[in-house]
């Protein structure tokens, strides 16, 4: 069975089409507007690989400067240390 959080939400990779720097951009912006305005809360992005990891970094970057965003994001290498993080 897939790793999930707490609200049962998949931890396991999603696949799609590529995501160009404007897409990541827009997606971060569109998640942060999402944030609960209560809590603060964390998001882990696993990016096994080196591609994946700049861009999950890249992610990372853009959400920490939406205005609205309400959510610490990391990129991770490997699911042990996404969730060793998430569980802090």
């Amino acid at each position: 069975m897939p790793p999930n959080d707490e609200d049962g939400n998949s931890l396991t990779a999603k696949t799609g089409p590529p995501l160009l720097s404007q897409g990541i951009q827009e997606l971060a912006e569109l998640s942060a507007r999402m944030d609960s305005r209560i809590q603060s809360s964390r998001l882990a992005i696993l990016a096994p690989d080196l591609g994946s990891i700049g861009l999950g970094r890249m992610g990372q970057a853009y959400r920490e400067m939406a205005p609205d965003s309400n959510k610490e994001a990391k990129a991770f290498k490997t699911l042990a240390d996404a969730r060793a993080w998430l569980e802090k």
